[in-house]
């Protein structure tokens, strides 16, 4: 069981350590469950919107009266 999970594991990492989080971004935004969700961040400054995916390294991002931040 240990190795049916570590190996898929080290996998990633290791894609993830020569891609950073582009090599997931597809794949990422396919599951993406906040898509089109109302949220609520404890970012100062940002407080709620409604997501919009993310961004390149990975950060979302909201749609906010102000514009996508």
């Amino acid at each position: 069981m240990t190795g049916s999970l570590a190996l898929p594991l080290v996998r990633a990492i290791r894609r993830f350590e020569a891609e950073g989080f582009a090599g997931f971004a597809d794949a990422y935004a396919r599951r993406d469950l906040l898509l089109g969700q109302p949220v609520r961040t404890t970012q100062q400054g940002l407080a709620e919107g409604v997501a919009q995916g993310v961004d390149e390294r990975g950060a979302l991002l909201l749609r906010t009266p102000a514009g996508i931040a």
